[in-house]
């Protein structure tokens, strides 16, 4: 399987001399990754459902970072390929108004070879 390449800092797909890029494989499964922690609940017009859910309704229903931690890791395991994800960090700065999260995915590719991936 494979898709369009995604540019993350422009958000477009990516077109090298005229040719547009695809990426298959681990790099798919953390493409795809990359996309679903950056989509808020409600921002997929498809799926209102999917997507992280707003930090406001997360901390009104969740009470600490762990459980906040597991929400974001059941969204990244129930993307086709993953098999597991770990080391996970949320990084939330105040002061720039940025929040960063980064882990490591274990995927599956094409052949069901288990392929370590990582993402940020």
């Amino acid at each position: 399987m494979r898709d369009f390449k995604y540019d993350q800092t422009t958000c477009d797909m990516v077109i090298t001399d005229g040719e547009v890029e695809f990426v298959s494989d681990v790099d798919l499964v953390a493409q795809r990754v990359v996309i679903s922690v950056s989509i808020l609940q409600g921002e997929d017009p498809w799926d209102t459902s999917f997507g992280i859910p707003t930090w406001a309704s997360v901390l009104g229903k969740i009470s600490n970072i762990r459980d906040v931690r597991g929400e974001i890791a059941k969204l990244i395991e129930s993307i086709p390929g993953v098999k597991a994800v770990s080391d996970l960090t949320i990084v939330n700065d105040v002061a720039s108004e940025t929040r960063t999260i980064s882990g490591t995915i274990l995927a599956m590719d094409g052949s069901s070879r288990p392929i370590e991936g990582t993402f940020a």
